[in-house]
């Protein structure tokens, strides 16, 4: 039930290069070349992640600005201007996918109609759905969804770089390229 608003919210979370974490991370501290937040839902939970490069002393900077965005999203408004773009994306990739050459987003509702309980016409009605998304209901779904205090950070890097520059953000388990704890 909460899939279509997810959406706007990775929308504006990071999923493009107008999301924050592009904007903040990449635009504004040059810590990266690019940055992506996925979403994903299936009928026994979801998975969201956060995925970038970081130069090792650089880490523990681009992760503070990670969750700082993240507490944003969970205490702060959006910009009705951010959403509207957000949702006007959305529904264009929406709408493109429609090819009726390549109906994937219709076979995909088929297989999947019965495991989630959507309605017959949830694909007629998803633009509208994308439409009705308000500014309360992105705090709503941040605020249930997005915890910075409990997410799993996975980092790859130099453990004699990193070392003791990430503790501040809970236990740190370092591990050597062959899976061995450090």
């Amino acid at each position: 039930k909460d899939d279509i608003k997810l959406q706007v919210l990775n929308k504006l979370f990071g999923e493009s290069q107008l999301s924050y974490l592009y904007e903040n991370l990449r635009e504004d501290k040059g810590l990266c070349y690019y940055i992506r937040s996925s979403v994903g839902s299936s009928a026994d939970g979801g998975t969201g992640s956060v995925n970038t490069d970081v130069r090792n002393k650089q880490t523990a900077y681009a992760i503070e600005n990670i969750i700082l965005e993240m507490l944003r999203l969970r205490n702060e408004d959006v910009e009705a201007s951010d959403l509207k773009i957000a949702k006007n994306s959305l529904i264009g990739e929406y709408t493109r996918s429609l090819n009726p050459i390549a109906p994937i987003p219709y076979i995909t509702f088929a297989m999947q109609k019965d495991v989630y309980g959507l309605p017959d016409d949830y694909l007629q009605n998803k633009v509208n759905r994308y439409y009705e998304v308000t500014i309360e209901d992105l705090k709503a779904m941040a605020q249930k969804y997005i915890d910075p205090f409990t997410c799993v950070i996975t980092i790859s890097g130099k453990v004699s770089e990193l070392k003791g520059t990430l503790e501040k953000f809970g236990e740190v388990l370092y591990y050597d390229q062959n899976g061995n704890k450090i």
